[in-house]
């Protein structure tokens, strides 16, 4: 009872920063939001949105298992904090940072559909599409390629596996 009120809490509170986002991307207040994300990753994370730029994929995934909650649900949260900021970097032409953004959000969702079922890879496949189209296949990185790989056999669509550099 106490863990399902303290996951409600979460999910109402990061539906409620990432609305705000939305809200102040679509009115150009890119600074008031990157400030949003920040927040939000101190309220739900306890630490900055720097913090989580400078740590590695598996020290992410280490420290979101360190709370002990549903670990694919966090590293969703994480992920879409992470692609809202690359699209306001992407908005002021900051398209260095916009893209490692982008790949360290990919990776995130990648790795929270590899904790996943079936049932929920669907909801982040769209995330996922969106993210992969807007780079050339030399500009992705082998490890997320091969999780790219193993996430295209889930969803069992194998011209992408195919259309794959190995």
């Amino acid at each position: 009872m106490i863990r399902e009120d303290y996951i409600l809490r979460m999910v109402k509170q990061f539906t409620r920063a990432v609305t705000k986002i939305l809200r102040l991307k679509k009115s150009h207040q890119y600074q008031a939001a990157l400030e949003t994300i920040n927040e939000t990753f101190k309220e739900l994370f306890g630490l900055n949105s720097e913090v989580f730029d400078s740590l590695s994929i598996e020290s992410i995934i280490e420290l979101l298992k360190l709370e002990h909650s549903e670990i694919m649900q966090k590293c969703f949260w994480v992920a879409e904090l992470i692609k809202e900021e690359a699209e306001i970097y992407e908005s002021q032409k900051e398209s260095q940072i916009s893209k490692s953004r982008y790949l360290k959000s990919l990776e995130l969702y990648l790795e929270g559909i590899t904790y996943s079922d079936n049932s929920t890879v669907s909801d982040y496949s769209a995330n996922v599409k969106e993210i992969v189209d807007r780079f050339e296949q030399s500009e992705i990185p082998n490890r997320i390629k091969h999780k790219l790989l193993k996430y295209y056999e889930k969803i069992k669509n194998y011209s992408k596996v195919e259309d794959l550099p190995r």
